[in-house]
C-alpha cells in the first residue's frame, strides 16, 4: 500500500498487509515482504500505531511526519519485529523513487518529529531500522522543532545510517538494550551561538554500539541529566565528549572513553580473549 503526501488526524493503526510465505524454506529463498511504502505521511493530533510484524519502506525524504500533539508507537516482538527501512533496501528492480522533493538517499528521514508548538512523543520497541550506506537518518531528536517531548527506544536494532538524540529544552530520551551496527550515534550539544538547553535528559543503558562513530556531548546545564551505564562500545570512535554521569561501560578497541573515566569501566583490545582487528572483525551477531 502506498501512503504518499497525506495528512491523518485520527488515530491510525498500520498492520501487516502483504501475504507471508508460511512454507518451510531456506533463508536464501525468503525475501522481505513490504506492507507499506510511505512518503510525507503527516500525523497531527493523533496516535500512529505500527503493530507487530509490520514492514515499512520510505522514499528518500521524510516518511512519517509526526507533528503537534501526536505520537508514534512502533512495538513489535522478539520473534516478529517491525521493520522501518528504505525502499532501495528491498526492491528488485532498478527503479528510482525520488520522493516528493527529489531528495538523495543521504537526505532521508523515515520518522521526522517536526512540530510548531506541542512536541510529539515516540515509542519504539523491537523495531529494526535499516538503510544502505549513506542512507540518511533513522531517528532524529534534536533542536526546538524537531524533538520529541518523550522518546523511548528499547530492544531495537539500527543498521547503517545515523541517529541524533541531542534533544531540546525539557525533553527526555531513553535508549535501552539496543544494537547499533555501523550506525552513527550523535548526541551533541547545539553550536548555534550561545544557545543552552535546559532540563534535557538523555539516558543510555545496556546498549551495544559496534564499529560506529559516537558523540555524547551535553552542555553544562544538563551534564547531570545525561547518563550512560552498562553499555558496550566495540570498535567505536569517540568525538569530543563533555562530562556526563557514566560508569560500568565496556570499551573494546576504542580511541577513548566517556568523560570522566570511571574505575568500574572495562577497557580492552580483546573480545572473548581474542585481539580485535581495527576493522572490527566479526559482526556481534556472528559470535
Amino acid at each position: 500500500m502506498v501512503l504518499s503526501n497525506l495528512t491523518v488526524s485520527a488515530n491510525t493503526n498500520l498492520s501487516p498487509q502483504a501475504p507471508r510465505d508460511v512454507d518451510v524454506l531456506t533463508w536464501v529463498t525468503i525475501m522481505m515482504q513490504l506492507d507499506y511504502l510511505v512518503d510525507q505521511l503527516s500525523i497531527t493530533n493523533a496516535t500512529l500505531t505500527i503493530t507487530q510484524g509490520t514492514t515499512i519502506a520510505c522514499y528518500n525524504d521524510t516518511g512519517f511526519l509526526i507533528t503537534d500533539g501526536s505520537s508514534i508507537n512502533s512495538v513489535g516482538s522478539p520473534n516478529v519485529p517491525n521493520w522501518i527501512t528504505r525502499y532501495s533496501s528491498v526492491q528488485e528492480q532498478p527503479v528510482s523513487l525520488l520522493g516528493l522533493y527529489g531528495s538523495s538517499p543521504s537526505s532521508a528521514f523515515p520518522v521526522n518529529p517536526y512540530h510548531a508548538i506541542n512536541a510529539p512523543s515516540g515509542q519504539f520497541r523491537f523495531t529494526k531500522f535499516t538503510c544502505p550506506a549513506g542512507g540518511g537518518t533513522h531517528l532524529y531528536h534534536g533542536q526546538s522543532n524537531w524533538a520529541y517531548s518523550n522518546l523511548l527506544v528499547q530492544d531495537c536494532e539500527f543498521w547503517n545510517g545515523t541517529s541524533d538524540f541531542r534533544g531540546y529544552n525539557s525533553t527526555t530520551a531513553n535508549l535501552n538494550n539496543n544494537l547499533f551496527v555501523r550506525s552513527i550515534v550523535s548526541s551533541e550539544r547545539p553550536h548555534i551561538g550561545s544557545q543552552v538547553y535546559t532540563n534535557d535528559c538523555l539516558s543510555l543503558s545496556n546498549n551495544l554500539i559496534w564499529n560506529a562513530a559516537f558523540t555524547f556531548r551535553p552542555n553544562n546545564a544538563n551534564s547531570n541529566l545525561w547518563l550512560a551505564f552498562n553499555n558496550d562500545f566495540d570498535n567505536c570512535t569517540f568525538g569530543i565528549n563533555t562530562p556526563c554521569v557514566n560508569g560500568y561501560n565496556a570499551y573494546i578497541n576504542c580511541n577513548k572513553q566517556l568523560n570522566p573515566t570511571n574505575a568500574n569501566n572495562v577497557v580492552t583490545t580483546k573480545r572473548f580473549g581474542v585481539p580485535v582487528r581495527s576493522s572490527g572483525g566479526l559482526l556481534p551477531t556472528d559470535e
